[in-house]
């Protein structure tokens, strides 16, 4: 059984690292597909370790997971989307499609400001 970790942008593997199960049920990671190399400071280097270390985590998967986390988060604050035919007529029936009921802001709606409970203040 194999499985592709998305990262929801596209259909492609996350950070190409696909996870499959072995005979005792615990998971298997595969090689990487794409190696990056980085030149780093010894402080920047004990820094990454430690945190990693405090995540039971490897240097690699904890700066990999770091770096796809960031990367994701500037892919998404983009304000201009390029985006071809078929993309834009998806993102549009998305902006478009009714609101899911949200039971949360509803009460919220129903709540009094503070700043209106005493009127003679």
């Amino acid at each position: 059984m194999t499985r592709g970790i998305t990262s929801g942008l596209d259909s492609a593997p996350y950070a190409g690292q696909c996870v499959s199960m072995n005979r005792r049920g615990k998971e298997k990671r595969t090689t990487r597909l794409a190696t990056i190399h980085l030149e780093a400071s010894p402080e920047q280097r004990h820094m990454i370790d430690r945190a990693a270390k405090l995540l039971g985590k490897g240097r690699s998967e904890f700066m990999l997971e770091a770096a796809c986390d960031r990367a994701q988060s500037v892919i998404l604050d983009q304000v201009l989307f390029n985006l071809d035919a078929v993309r834009l007529r998806t993102f549009n029936a998305m902006l478009d499609a009714p609101l899911a009921p949200h039971t949360g802001l509803e009460r919220l709606k129903t709540v009094r400001a503070p700043w209106h409970e005493n009127p003679e203040a």
